[in-house]
């Protein structure tokens, strides 16, 4: 997987118009995530005295995102939703970040160093490119020169009808990065019944993951999705209905071809969410949150 990101990315840095003996150069990198943080990576291999600045929207170092919906649940240690380890494979402590805090530098000693370096600005988003002068628009309103620019923000899932609307929005998330697993962690410790949206392989997973952490007789998993088994667009039907098996195992309950039609918040602070399958409705009451993958 490396190998492979880190051939896209070296294609990509020829689209850069990336030069060994460019002088004193200086990269921004919108985003925190492994595209980005390969592209770093890539950067220096081609140049070693550049100075690559990330600018990342996330709390967190670029970091390995499989294990949000699956190790950090199954395999994760003492405090996992703070320190975000986990025990791996060969029974070592493992974390999700591709480097210690210490590989980054400082935005302010970037340009302290002859050899240049990498470092990442946390928890700031780009408001404005401005192409014709090469600088940025931090939120904070500093702007930010560059030579080359790379947008690498990824994508972001969306909450579709009917889960969409602003009187939900404390009952229903979307699942995506670290501190969304930081948020489903704590809901799942203090929660009797969660709905999982969506036939993504990543909901799938977490379905099963969430289940086997807090199943049991505490918290119930609903896993609904419009298709007739997991992850239907990607797996043939008997490999599907392995998955579905596995999942039903754990005990999560699992509704197929069935499409939420109306989500309401009761007043004691439960969701409330209809359902359709084959033309019948039906209500799932007491649900402490709905998540949306």
């Amino acid at each position: 997987m490396a190998l492979r990101s880190r051939f896209l990315i070296g294609g990509f840095v020829g689209l850069l118009g990336l030069k060994k003996q460019q002088e004193a150069p200086s990269y921004v990198l919108i985003g925190g995530g492994t595209a980005s943080y390969y592209a770093a990576l890539t950067i220096r291999a081609y140049d070693p005295n550049s100075k690559v600045l990330m600018i990342s929207a996330d709390n967190e170092a670029p970091y390995n995102r499989p294990p949000l919906s699956k190790e950090l649940w199954l395999h994760g240690t003492k405090n996992v939703d703070k320190n975000l380890e986990y025990i791996g494979v060969t029974g070592k402590k493992r974390d999700i970040k591709y480097e210690s805090d210490g590989f980054y530098l400082s935005p302010t000693d970037l340009n302290k160093f002859e050899h240049g370096g990498v470092s990442l600005l946390r928890n700031t988003h780009v408001t404005q490119i401005d192409p014709v002068n090469k600088e940025v628009t931090l939120d904070t309103g500093k702007k930010v020169k560059y030579e080359k620019l790379l947008i690498a923000t990824g994508g972001k899932p969306k909450i579709p009808y009917p889960f969409y609307s602003p009187h939900l929005r404390n009952k229903v998330m979307t699942y995506n990065n670290a501190s969304d697993f930081q948020k489903l962690y704590r809901i799942a410790h203090e929660s009797s019944a969660i709905l999982i949206y969506g036939n993504s392989a990543t909901a799938a997973e977490l379905a099963f993951s969430v289940q086997t952490k807090f199943g049991k007789d505490k918290l119930k998993i609903i896993h609904v999705f419009p298709e007739q088994y997991p992850m239907q667009e990607s797996l043939p039907p008997n490999v599907g209905e392995f998955v579905r098996n596995a999942i039903s195992e754990k005990g999560v309950i699992i509704e197929s071809r069935t499409q939420p039609t109306f989500v309401n918040q009761l007043p004691n602070g439960q969701v409330e969410v209809e359902l359709e399958k084959d033309g019948e409705k039906h209500k799932l009451k007491k649900l402490a949150y709905a998540s949306i993958l």
